[in-house]
């Protein structure tokens, strides 16, 4: 039975150190340079999420010069309607 970290100290099966990631296998079919090309594939994954994070929130950023010139065109729209 693997403890928390996926390694199964009283006999051969080891698994991925991830949570949510059930891979895994016999220790002599999934060996240290297997295990540690998967885990980069995690990273991987990892790494792009934040980027594509990163880009979704640079891209729904607006800019302070279209905010303040969208407030003084309403400011000046109440005002027209006042008069």
């Amino acid at each position: 039975m693997p403890d928390s970290f996926g390694f199964d100290h009283l006999g051969t099966r080891v698994r991925c150190i991830e949570d949510d990631c059930d891979v895994g296998g016999e220790l002599h079919a999934w060996p240290i340079a297997k295990r540690r090309r998967h885990f980069e594939q995690h990273e991987r994954e990892r790494r792009a999420d934040a980027q594509r994070r990163q880009r979704q929130g640079l891209r729904k950023a607006t800019s302070l010069r279209r905010l303040v010139e969208r407030e003084a065109r309403i400011i000046d729209e109440r005002e027209a309607r006042r008069t």
